[in-house]
């Protein structure tokens, strides 16, 4: 998340012309990628958590620490992609001749 962070910050103070069409689309793709895969996660971790609460029933506890693990595990997910929503809205504040395919994408 932190290079995330850093390409945003590197292109907010440089600016428009930093990246060409090509990489834009390639920036965005990969960001979209990964908020794809960040949203699978959350439906696995989710899934899992629905699975361990149900073995509860079998003997195995479930406790607040586990309660608590799962939901840190969604709170990473969804910074990650507010981190992915800020970068892009950073490409399309300063890109905004490239970003014609992200928004078709999207």
């Amino acid at each position: 998340m932190s290079q995330i962070c850093a390409i945003k910050d590197i292109m907010e103070e440089t600016g428009a012309g930093l990246f060409t069409i090509d990489e834009v689309n390639t920036l965005s793709n990969s960001v979209i990628g990964l908020v794809d895969k960040s949203l699978e996660r959350i439906e696995e971790s989710k899934k899992e958590e629905k699975e361990v609460r149900e073995d509860e029933d079998e003997g195995e506890e479930f406790d607040e620490e586990d309660a608590a693990m799962f939901k840190e595990e969604v709170k990473q997910e969804y910074e990650l992609q507010i981190a992915c929503a800020e970068l892009l809205g950073m490409i399309m504040k300063t890109h905004t001749q490239c970003v014609a395919e992200m928004i078709t994408h999207l």
